[in-house]
């Protein structure tokens, strides 16, 4: 499967080898949403004052979203522990700038492996790295980089080694596809959305859509649609 990344399945999977039962994991997730509280307090406080960490980290726990997330197989949970603890080593005065920044890179490659989305917001903090720093060394940057990297890597390797092709994940391909465009074309032509993804399939024939080898002719598709 190319579809899903490998975090979130990856964490249940572990969690099952165990032969714990499946119903008893939201008490997992329940310690990964305390955990993440504690995250998002010690960003409050160094940005802050710690009033303001307790107060946001409260607030996502009495969240109704956090809660019924938390009791549900989803990877909300998990994804927003890893996003939140990296932003608080890529922030961290408290620790080393290289051991903060290579941590940074560990918990976001992580995070990218659960949901893609992530990878672009690495170029976010390199950014904000090197406009507050421009005077500094590199180094940070490139320890992170590499640390990334090596979190994801394998996991694109292995994708290439099934379906001949490096990436992540056909989730941006897919809704490129079956959603985007689809709607796009329903909303410009007052068709419904099931006759526009009709529409932008013609022609293909039938392949499977969830697979990384066939995102490149999902892509060229919408291009198609997109410069119309």
């Amino acid at each position: 499967d190319t579809f899903r990344t490998i975090g979130y399945p990856g964490l249940v999977a572990l969690y099952l080898v165990r032969g714990l039962p499946l119903a008893a994991f939201p008490l997992i997730q329940m310690l990964l949403a305390v955990l993440t509280a504690y995250g998002i307090f010690l960003i409050g406080k160094n940005f802050w004052r710690a009033s303001v960490g307790i107060f946001a980290g409260l607030l996502y726990l009495i969240d109704p979203v956090t809660i019924v997330n938390t009791l549900t197989i989803v990877t909300d949970i998990f994804y927003v522990f890893l996003l939140v603890w990296a932003i608080y080593f890529f922030f961290s005065s408290q620790l080393g700038q290289k051991t903060a920044w290579a941590l940074g890179g560990l918990f976001l490659g992580l995070s990218t492996l659960v949901r893609p989305i992530s990878m672009f917001i690495l170029i976010v903090f390199f950014i904000f790295y090197a406009v507050k720093n421009r005077r500094q060394s590199i180094a940070p940057i490139i320890i992170s980089l590499l640390v990334y990297i090596a979190v994801v890597s394998p996991w694109v390797i292995r994708n290439k080694m099934v379906t001949g092709v490096y990436g992540i994940s056909t989730v941006k391909s897919y809704n490129l596809y079956h959603y985007y465009i689809p709607e796009f074309l329903a909303y410009k032509k007052g068709i419904s959305a099931s006759e526009a993804r009709i529409e932008v399939g013609n022609g293909l024939g039938v392949f499977d859509e969830r697979s990384l080898g066939n995102a490149a002719k999902m892509e060229a598709r919408a291009k198609e649609f997109i410069l119309e």
